[in-house]
């Protein structure tokens, strides 16, 4: 484990997942920034780990997937609000519909200046469109 101080954080920084499961076990931490391609075991496995155990340490996702077949959001796919509450509440939270839709104005102002747009479908639920 590195901990390197600057700016008055403290960084603690591990090589894989077993590493991230322990250090996540020993200690409180603020943030988690977690790679979903850690070596020994997933990011993913260690994010539903902290979950499982009512953890609502807030966590940045990073990873290097950039392929088509990464990505779960395709371009054109109508998504529902119904699935997307399901696929949240997947980590045992609550989400309401509302919540979906503040969070989809969110996500548009952050997408639209990339000329990423997402399209309301009255009733049905939302899809992306790609850049032209």
């Amino acid at each position: 484990m590195h901990t390197p101080r600057q700016s008055g954080h403290a960084v603690d920084w591990v090589k894989n997942g077993a590493q991230a499961d322990c250090a996540l076990a020993a200690g409180e931490f603020d943030l988690l920034i977690l790679d979903l391609g850690l070596p020994k075991k997933s990011g993913l496995d260690v994010l539903r780990r902290l979950r499982s155990g009512d953890s609502r340490l807030p966590v940045l996702i990073l990873t290097a997937l950039d392929g088509a077949s990464a990505r779960t959001r395709r371009a054109g796919r109508l998504v529902s609000k119904d699935q997307l509450v399901s696929h949240l509440c997947e980590w045992g939270e609550e989400v309401s519909p509302n919540a979906i839709e503040v969070y989809v104005h969110r996500l548009r102002k952050k997408l639209e200046p990339g000329g990423v747009r997402i399209v309301t479908v009255r009733g049905l639920g939302y899809s992306l469109e790609k850049p032209v």
